[in-house]
């Protein structure tokens, strides 16, 4: 029986800038925040048999938002008939989850080996894009901004916003097969191969533009189910 355990503290001192809009009038805009985390997390391993391992893991994790995300400033683009107004969010804070993973690893042959991980990960912060239709003269920007584009201010435009969300919950399980075939004859006994399947299920709590609660759906570009196959020599 193995392990460690320990923490991290990480502080972030952020500094962002850009041109807000401030009743109507365009001003060069800086916003400046510091925040904190402590960072636990512990790994242990049993070795029940020498060829047989049970693997758990516990911890506190954070990323930070997209540098893209911070900007205080909007960002207009017309191309063909698209339209659109994208606004940065420098308030934003780190997606934040406590996870936790176990394992169970069979060594069954040199260099082989099957395998089994379950994780589940709580999702306290989330990052989230909210779209809102509006026309371009409701929204109270200058009408300058739109200089140079073919778009006029009874145009509609999609603003996309990005804002932090109640996160939800995470969990699958992902099942390994490593195998070489030192058992077959001459250089093909040099070949061997690798199968991975991970099965992912997530219930995420999005919002509306308005910071209303809207549907619990799964984790955004999230693929339920993944595999794939490795031939190595």
């Amino acid at each position: 029986f193995s392990g460690n355990f320990g923490a991290r503290y990480v502080k972030t001192s952020q500094t962002s800038s850009g041109i807000a809009i401030v009743n109507n009038v365009q001003k060069p805009s800086t916003v400046s925040r510091d925040y904190s985390d402590v960072l636990p997390s512990m790994n242990l391993v049993a070795e029940i048999t020498p060829d047989f391992l049970v693997r758990f893991g516990a911890a506190k994790v954070m990323s930070r938002p997209a540098l893209g995300n911070l900007s205080p400033g909007v960002t207009v683009s017309v191309s063909g008939s698209a339209r659109t107004v994208s606004a940065g969010n420098p308030l934003l804070s780190p997606i934040r989850a406590d996870t936790a993973d176990l394992g169970f690893e069979w060594y069954f042959d040199e260099g082989a080996m099957l395998g089994l991980g379950l994780f589940y990960k709580n999702i306290k912060s989330f990052i989230q894009n909210t779209r809102e239709n509006m026309i371009y003269a409701d929204s109270g920007l200058p009408v300058e901004l739109l200089a140079g584009t073919t778009a006029v201010a009874t145009d509609e435009f999609v603003f996309t916003v990005p804002i932090n969300t109640p996160g939800g919950k995470l969990s699958g399980f992902e099942a390994n097969y490593t195998q070489p075939f030192t058992f077959l004859p001459g250089a093909f006994s040099n070949f061997g191969m690798q199968l991975n399947y991970t099965y992912v299920d997530s219930k995420i709590q999005y919002l509306l533009s308005s910071g209303a609660l809207a549907q619990k759906e799964d984790l955004t570009g999230l693929s339920k189910s993944s595999w794939n196959a490795t031939l190595f020599y």
